[in-house]
């Protein structure tokens, strides 16, 4: 493993490490992803090596970090406590990919991790690194990422719609900002995801996006085909709105459709 030198800054690049995150809310006993995005104007790329200080909120830990597209192929990374050190292969050397992401690390909130309407800052500090040949570079850290903690009312089961081997089920994960969750199965395999919807986010009400799976069974398979299809509308405001689709949904709400295919033909579900 690459040795990191005592650390003076003497190249002065406009270098930077700049933290994102998956999504800009979340809730005590979850978990969110940040990323650390390397970028360097400067050509050709010479950084060899980082090491940088995460700032957490109280009741925010970092899980097992992983390596970037940025980092190349032999580099390292390991996390003590809310430093991280990233290195790439000593022979030879072989630089990190500038305007790229060179680490994602989960941060677990705790069940007791704060909340309120403050964003909590995830920053960077303490930047360090070295290029190739040893000698210390100057990095500098991007704007911090935001992360509102908003308190968590508890997983309440929506809806489950099934046609044909398909189903899916969705729940309501939490509201103020509203996040849904979803699994949809069927006898080939399953899918699953999430949604968080705030002011930006389906904040106007007509915000829709597709939950499905497909299952299609061979001429020689016993199996139906079938195809399931739900759309949830969000509403993330303080009113009552009415969707795109004539649907009206309560304040910081949601609606659906499922429509679906199988051998005895369409099935339509309406809006609750």
């Amino acid at each position: 493993m690459k040795k990191f030198l005592p650390f003076i800054a003497v190249l002065a690049y406009s270098q930077t490490l700049t933290p994102s995150l998956s999504e800009p809310f979340s809730y005590p006993g979850s978990t969110v992803i940040l990323s650390v995005v390397y970028t360097d104007p400067s050509a050709p790329p010479v950084i060899a090596g980082f090491q940088w200080t995460i700032s957490l909120p109280p009741g925010v830990t970092l899980g097992t970090p992983s390596l970037g597209a940025g980092a190349p192929a032999g580099a390292s990374i390991v996390c003590s406590s809310a430093t991280c050190t990233c290195v790439g292969p000593t022979s030879p050397s072989i630089p990190f990919k500038p305007n790229a992401n060179i680490m994602t690390v989960p941060l677990i909130l705790s069940a007791s991790a704060p909340t309120g309407p403050l964003a909590q800052q995830i920053g960077l500090a303490n930047i360090t690194a070295s290029n190739i040949a040893g000698s210390a570079v100057s990095v500098t850290a991007g704007p911090a990422a935001s992360l509102v903690i908003a308190p968590f009312t508890g997983t309440t089961p929506w809806f489950a719609v099934s046609i044909g081997q398909a189903t899916c089920r969705a729940s309501k994960v939490a509201q103020t900002p509203m996040r849904i969750s979803w699994v949809c199965f069927n006898l080939y395999g399953a899918n699953s995801g999430s949604y968080t919807a705030d002011a930006n986010n389906g904040g106007s009400g007509t915000d829709y996006f597709d939950i499905g799976i497909n299952s299609i069974g061979l001429p020689t398979s016993t199996a139906p085909d079938a195809f399931l299809r739900c759309t949830l509308s969000i509403n993330a405001t303080a009113n009552i709105v009415t969707m795109a689709n004539g649907a009206t949904v309560p304040p910081n709400s949601a609606a659906y459709s499922c429509s679906g295919y199988s051998q005895s033909g369409a099935t339509v579900l309406s809006w609750p």
